[in-house]
């Protein structure tokens, strides 16, 4: 096989965040090593798993990380970004579906910022809805809709709306964290270095994208 169909650029982490890239919170070497131990010890922090959300669905949009991939591994990156992107959407969610889900209201203590958070998904609600629809039915799911699928259907989930939605929303919560609003038993959660390093790169990318105006 050629290689050059299988291989994407590795991303420098000060470009992009990435959570095997720029930390050691790579779930496929751990379980490949069979060190269960160390994956649930890393498993421990709540911003290890937020971050990972949200450097998994920054990473898998960009057409460029996935140009010279072959069809299957493109599409197994593209079907991994709408899981991500599904669970960023529940992140922000002003209510839990389930007891054990993690929302933003967990973290955050400041009611300013939870009504900014609120404006946000009022004003993307129809999106949301739709897109969350498009993923459970074409991509979560086998079902009919796969066959039957129209091209309205497919046109729901505009890829450039949603990234905005995600966008707005991420503004907000780094803000946040930035001005060390989130519950107190959490902040020494937040403190840890290598959160630290993510968070950093995870601005950095903010800052690229605002001067840019387009997913890097």
């Amino acid at each position: 096989m050629d290689k050059k169909t299988t291989t994407v650029e590795i991303i420098d982490p000060s470009e992009l965040a990435y959570s095997c890239v720029s930390s050691s919170f790579d779930y496929a070497q751990i379980e490949k090593s069979h060190d269960i131990k160390k994956l649930f010890d890393r498993k421990k922090n709540i911003f290890d798993h937020i971050f990972y959300e949200i450097e998994m669905f920054l990473y898998t949009f960009s057409d460029s990380n996935i140009k010279n991939l072959n069809v299957y591994l493109k599409n197994a990156v593209m079907e991994s970004n709408r899981i991500h992107l599904r669970n960023l959407f529940d992140f922000f969610r002003k209510e839990k579906r389930y007891d054990d889900d993690i929302i933003i209201s967990d973290l955050i203590s400041n009611a300013g910022t939870l009504r900014k958070i609120e404006n946000v998904e009022d004003k993307f609600k129809n999106l949301v809805k739709e897109c969350k629809e498009v993923i459970d039915k074409l991509t979560a799911h086998l079902t009919l809709k796969r066959i039957n699928k129209s091209k309205d259907f497919m046109e729901k989930c505009n890829p450039k709306e949603y990234f905005d939605s995600i966008i707005e929303n991420l503004r907000i919560f780094f803000d946040a964290l930035e001005k060390n609003e989130m519950k107190e038993e959490y902040k020494k959660d937040f403190e840890n270095a290598d959160i630290q390093k993510r968070f950093n790169a995870l601005k950095n990318y903010m800052s690229k994208y605002e001067q840019n105006k387009k997913p890097l």
